[in-house]
Formats: structure tokens, sequence, C-alpha cells
């Protein structure tokens, strides 16, 4: 009786430290972001839209060129290699087309170690790391225990001296329409490279 006691307790113990699996970066989605910078004391909040299979990406929010708000659209079309900024502001639109001139986190957790637990947003979560020191650069993630949808990432660049927090408000998994990585005629007439 007591050894059954025993070998219970221990089942129940390694079952409160079991190591989940590791999070797995969605294929397609759509998320709120905010995004807190540690050289701008401004948060950002931006939509971002990925589809795997279209190999594109968008990213809709509010920037500041030369002291002035305007609303962006920015489409990654990798499969071209081609970037256009789309800028609104009240009847202006401009479009600027270019070479894809900027990353966009696609997070591979291969590395990762489970460190521990957290919150997030009044959500419990699993809590990531991996270094990489040969870069200078930590990253960590933050996944939902019950749902297991990404809550929040920071990077650390050590080199650089700066840091960057992504905490997803919303995220809703599946394949994006491609009208979301389409822009208008009138406006893609007009793209200056």
């Amino acid at each position: 009786m007591k050894i059954a006691v025993v070998i219970a307790f221990l089942c129940l113990l390694g079952l409160s430290i079991a190591i989940p699996l590791k999070p797995l970066w969605p294929k397609a989605f759509a998320a709120s972001v905010a995004i807190q910078k540690s050289d701008d004391p401004m948060p950002g909040f931006f939509r971002w839209f990925w589809d795997e299979a279209q190999n594109k990406d968008r990213i809709d929010g509010l920037v500041t060129f030369q002291g002035e708000r305007y609303f962006a659209e920015i489409i990654f079309d990798h499969p071209n290699g081609r970037e256009y900024n789309i800028f609104y502001q009240g009847g202006l639109v401009v479009c600027l087309m270019n070479k894809i001139n900027t990353t966009i986190p696609k997070p591979n957790f291969d590395n990762m170690e489970f460190i521990g637990k957290a919150i997030v947003g009044f959500e419990a979560a699993n809590h990531w790391f991996v270094e990489d020191r040969a870069k200078g650069f930590t990253f960590q993630i933050y996944d939902s225990q019950a749902t297991r949808r990404v809550l929040r990432f920071d990077i650390d660049d050590g080199r650089r001296h700066r840091a960057e927090s992504w905490t997803f408000f919303e995220f809703d998994e599946g394949p994006q329409s491609k009208e979301l990585f389409e822009i208008p005629s009138a406006i893609k007439s007009q793209c200056t490279q």
C-alpha cells in the first residue's frame, strides 16, 4: 500500500514538471501585435498577415515620417523579392516598391529550451529561451499552456544594445485570402521604385 502511494506521488510529481512539446510557428495567420522597442518610448501596434502557401507577409499600421503620421500597408512578396510600402494620409497615397530589405521573424523553435512558466496577459504560458552567443542575440517566446498559440516573443540584440517585445493580442491561424496581398491596380501603376 505504501509503495502504491509513493508511486502515485512520483507520477503526479513527474506530471507537474513535465516539459511541454515545443511550439510550432503556424503556416498562415492574421494577428494583432503590440511592439515595444527599447530605443523608442512609444509603443507600436500593427496587424500582421502571413501565408506560407503564398509566401507573402503583410503588415498594416501607423508610421511616422518627417514628423507626420501615415497609415502604412507593407506587403512582402517573397517569391519575387519585392517589398511594397503603401502610405495613406487623407487623400494622399504613395507607393514605393523595392527589393525586400528587412526580415520578418519566422521563429524556429528547434533550439529553444523550456525554462519555466509565466503569465502573459492573464494567460498561463510556457516560457522558452535560446541564446546565440556568436551573434549576441537572445530570443524568448511565450506560448499558451492551454491552446499553444504564441502569446509573446522578446528579442535582445546585445551587440546593438537593442531589444524588442512583441505581444500578440489575437492570433487567428488559417489560410489568408490572396486579395490581402494584392495591390489595387490604380495604386500599383503609380508605384515608384
